[in-house]
């Protein structure tokens, strides 16, 4: 059976979205002293001298659930190198080329990967994820009965 003949649940999805939204590189949060870098769209009067569109809605993200992403990471930690490097790269660094992606895989695994094979790889760290969390989850609740 190969991993794509699974229908694996929405639910995983956003998990991975939240774990790598949490996880991922802080860098891009640091802002440059510039007074570009300093606007604030929702100071009071801030349209009035000519900043861009007042009518942009500003995208607003689900917060993050902490014990949750912890679950979560726990059981990507859990998987071996290329399906840790796999889920990583994936989510939390999906704007990467594709040649990027393989050399990473590469120089971090040891090695060398098809676009197809991390494919492949990156289905199996997702059933793996799962299933560790469906098992978390089943010990979590019959612990707490």
């Amino acid at each position: 059976m190969h991993p794509k003949d699974l229908k694996l649940p929405n639910e995983l999805e956003e998990r991975l979205k939240e774990w790598s939204r949490y996880f991922k590189d802080r860098r891009r949060f640091s802002r440059c002293a510039s007074i570009e870098g300093r606007f604030n769209p929702h100071a009071p009067g801030s349209w009035d001298a000519g900043w861009g569109d007042p009518e942009a809605v500003p995208e607003y993200l689900p917060p993050i659930v902490l014990p949750r992403v912890l679950r979560t990471h726990a059981c990507v930690q859990s998987l071996q190198k290329p399906g840790k490097w796999s889920i990583t790269l994936g989510y939390c660094y999906p704007g990467l080329q594709r040649y990027q992606v393989l050399k990473i895989l590469k120089k971090y695994t040891g090695r060398k990967f098809t676009w197809n094979r991390y494919l492949d790889e990156l289905d199996m760290a997702k059933m793996r994820v799962w299933a560790c969390l469906d098992i978390q989850h089943g010990q979590i609740h019959t612990t707490t009965y």
